[in-house]
């Protein structure tokens, strides 16, 4: 009785497992279907992964993660099993096809192989950005460390600061919350000088998010002052004018000379005549001649 107990227990155990089993592979086909489904992988990673951009950080986490949600990540990190079935095949030219949707043109020459595996393609890609590590880390942290907000938007410059940090670590070199603050900080222009001051004067350094949320409000608070309208000047006092103007003079007009009858007498012709204390008159005489007195 007790052996044949222990026989039926060990059998409702492999029951489970297998039920279990089989639940988990039709759970995982039941995803595999949903992914086939997809219209665009660029709705899911919406980053085209370009070696002159330096965004593999970024799209590598966002494959990973599309990969994992519909149980794909087998196809890209297990090795490929010798018998392959025409499901296995059929999943492999998928994650193949989304693997060259989201690569640059560049990068898309120099890993497409219609030979490969999906596996294949994304070990040839952690190669191009895996090589040479040391010579590229030396090279981010030089950019990371240099660089400055100048005419850069906070968004902007925020953004290529922790692009910079996170290709660092992905490159074996971790940057900490604490010096992508610091680096961030450092590098605001003399508009955010007083936000520079205050942040790193804090007793409890805040975090990277809350770094970015703050300069990201002062830039809008801003631009709102910057566009609003000033208060209207009071109009100019306006005196009346008095006139400058000095009304002309009215022109004398000449004397008409005397007539009798019908005859105008001419006037008489005056002379200027010297008087023995040294002065002088005018004297009038008959004939128009003067002579001296």
């Amino acid at each position: 009785m007790i052996g044949s107990s222990n026989a039926e227990k060990t059998d409702m155990a492999m029951e489970l497992q297998a039920a279990l089993t089989k639940a988990k592979l039709d759970a995982r086909s039941a995803l595999r279907v949903q992914a086939v489904d997809i219209s665009s992988i660029k709705l899911l990673v919406p980053i085209t992964l370009d070696l002159q951009v330096g965004n593999y950080a970024q799209w590598h986490g966002l494959f990973e993660v599309t990969l994992e949600k519909f149980s794909l990540d087998d196809h890209v990190h297990a090795p490929s099993s010798s018998s392959l079935d025409a499901q296995w095949l059929r999943l492999n030219a998928f994650v193949c096809s989304w693997l060259y949707v989201v690569v640059s043109i560049d990068l898309l020459a120099m890993v497409m192989d219609s030979a490969a595996t999906s596996r294949d393609i994304w070990s040839r890609i952690e190669g191009l950005y895996r090589d040479n590590t040391d010579t590229r880390v030396i090279y981010l942290k030089q950019e990371f460390h240099k660089l400055m907000q100048g005419l850069m938007f906070v968004a902007d410059y925020c953004r290529k600061q922790k692009t910079l940090a996170d290709e660092l670590t992905v490159m074996g070199t971790p940057i900490v919350d604490k010096s992508l603050i610091l680096n961030t900080l450092h590098g605001l222009n003399q508009r955010f000088a007083h936000m520079r001051m205050l942040l790193s004067m804090q007793l409890l350094l805040p975090t990277f998010l809350v770094v970015h949320l703050a300069l990201l409000l002062e830039e809008l608070m801003m631009s709102t002052k910057d566009s609003a309208p000033s208060a209207p000047k009071p109009p100019p006092i306006t005196l009346p004018k008095t006139p400058t103007t000095v009304p002309p003079m009215a022109t004398p007009t000449a004397m008409a000379p005397p007539t009798i009858g019908n005859t105008t007498v001419a006037p008489l012709p005056t002379t200027i005549i010297a008087t023995p204390d040294g002065g002088s008159r005018n004297t009038t005489l008959p004939g128009g001649q003067g002579h001296a007195s």
